[in-house]
């Protein structure tokens, strides 16, 4: 039982973490694309 309940912890970490990477990889490639498209 403790097991399984560690493992979903650690899936919903992964998840959340790679969640969040990609949120802010879009948001810093919207900076970046700005930027450039202004300068």
């Amino acid at each position: 039982m403790k097991k399984a309940v560690k493992r979903d912890y650690f899936t919903a970490f992964l998840l959340h973490t790679a969640q969040a990477f990609l949120f802010f990889s879009y948001r810093y490639a919207n900076i970046t694309y700005g930027t450039l498209y202004i300068a």
